[in-house]
């Protein structure tokens, strides 16, 4: 047998289902803003730790000719056409 609980109860239940402590809260976002920093402090430590500055292998500039080898089979066509 059921019986009908009466609209101040209703309200009673609703509010105290309802009612958390705003310190439950900040708790939440206290931990979710750590945790957020704690990754963007590790990723930015891990790129700045893997390479410093790139090293680039150079050569001085010397005036020649450009070897340049094309194998293809079919029909070469020009890819740059001059629209004037």
């Amino acid at each position: 047998m059921t019986t009908k609980a009466s609209d101040a109860d209703l309200a009673d239940i609703i509010n105290k289902a309802r009612a958390q402590s705003p310190l439950r809260l900040w708790l939440v976002i206290i931990v979710l803003a750590a945790a957020a920093g704690g990754g963007a402090w590790w990723w930015f430590s891990r790129k700045a730790a893997s390479g410093k500055a790139p090293v680039f292998a150079t050569e001085p500039l010397r005036k020649g000719d450009i070897p340049l080898t094309i194998t293809a089979t079919g029909n070469l066509e020009p890819t740059n056409h001059d629209w004037q």
